[in-house]
């Protein structure tokens, strides 16, 4: 995946500027995402976000199928509903492990696309400013082509609510 081999050659490349490389990647809206699994050779803490029940489940999961617990030692899930009114930056902070100096990326993949434009611009403000090197690496889609999508059945049953394009407004 695309987004895979961007941040395997960003995290193991020093940032021209500060000639630091990450040393935290959180993924907001974690999910079922196992990239923290399957990266796990990379140099870096990794971070989930996410509601308390889909962790839970992914971590039975992952128990039940014997998967790598030296990955699973390198994850911290942190419970935080992302919609919510409470703090991002305290959420991180209470997490074992988590060192607000360091370089972090920040991942929001098809995640914006389920919030309202409104919950998803205070999301994206309420990531915490970080030391130079920090990142936020989103996934969005143009209006254009979510339109083009309902336009094709494809989107029948989801509801994407947000585009780059309220984002940017």
């Amino acid at each position: 995946m695309v987004i895979d081999k961007f941040l395997e050659e960003a995290i193991m490349s020093p940032n021209s500027m500060t000639h630091e490389r990450p040393r935290q990647v959180v993924i907001l809206g974690a999910g079922f995402d196992t990239r923290a699994h399957q990266m796990n050779y990379l140099p870096v803490r990794w971070f989930e976000v996410d509601l308390p029940a889909p962790q839970e489940l992914k971590e039975r999961i992952l128990k039940e199928q014997n998967h790598n617990s030296e990955a699973n030692q390198q994850v911290t899930r942190i419970p935080f509903d992302l919609t919510s009114e409470s703090s991002l930056v305290q959420a991180l902070a209470d997490a074992p492990g988590w060192d607000p100096t360091a370089p972090t990326y920040y991942i929001l993949k098809g995640l914006l696309y389920y919030m309202s434009t409104e919950q998803a611009k205070a999301l994206l403000h309420s990531i915490p400013q970080g030391p130079p090197g920090t990142r936020i690496v989103v996934t969005i889609l143009p209006r254009y082509i979510i339109e083009k999508m309902k336009q094709m059945n494809l989107l029948s049953k989801v509801g994407w609510k947000t585009s780059l394009e309220e984002l940017k407004a």
